[in-house]
């Protein structure tokens, strides 16, 4: 016999003479050794909560994608999040296909969201941020690598949601939107 197939067989003849290594379901008639631990018989400690119960919960914080949605019959935008008013908003540089040009804040002036063109519905669109005394520049940039895998994708123009997050409240600076050089 080959010597790989000898120790094989030792290997499983050595387990299979130890009855503490019961199959899942049964039990062993062994009595423990001393290497064997018994089972407990003790009630675990109760497991504290996770959170905070709410009159103590922490500051809300920003979500973790865009909070205003489009849908066919317009937007949705939830509590907390406000449109900026038109004179606030400087869309003059986009061009002409650019349709959707209001501005929301959200997390108490910190996060702006606007829907951005992108070139395909695979695509996705980028916005940065410059910050100064009077004016938040919104430069809004179309990637043109569709996002996520190598999917097909129709080249149809279509708004995509863009949030950029604010060094301080935007409070009543302008906000200008435009798009790369």
């Amino acid at each position: 016999m080959p010597a790989g197939v000898v120790a094989a067989l030792v290997l499983l003849t050595a387990c299979g003479d130890r009855p503490e290594l019961a199959r899942p379901g049964e039990e062993s008639s062994a009595p423990p050794s001393a290497s064997q631990t018994p089972p407990s018989t003790s009630t675990p400690a109760p497991i504290p909560p996770t959170s905070p119960p709410p009159s103590q919960t922490q500051p809300q914080q920003p979500p973790s994608g865009p909070p205003v949605t489009r849908t066919p019959d317009g937007h949705v935008v939830p509590p907390g999040v406000r449109a900026l008013p038109r004179e606030q908003v400087d869309t003059s540089t986009l061009p002409g296909y650019y349709t959707e040009r209001q501005v929301w804040v959200f997390d108490d002036g910190r996060s702006l969201q606007v829907f951005a063109m992108a070139s395909t519905p695979c695509a996705g669109v980028r916005g940065r941020a410059t910050e100064s005394g009077n004016t938040v520049r919104v430069v809004l940039e179309s990637l043109s690598a569709p996002q996520g895998g190598t999917d097909v994708c129709a080249q149809v123009i279509e708004p995509k949601p863009v949030v950029v997050r604010l060094q301080a409240p935007l409070g009543d600076r302008v906000v200008s939107l435009q798009i790369p050089d």
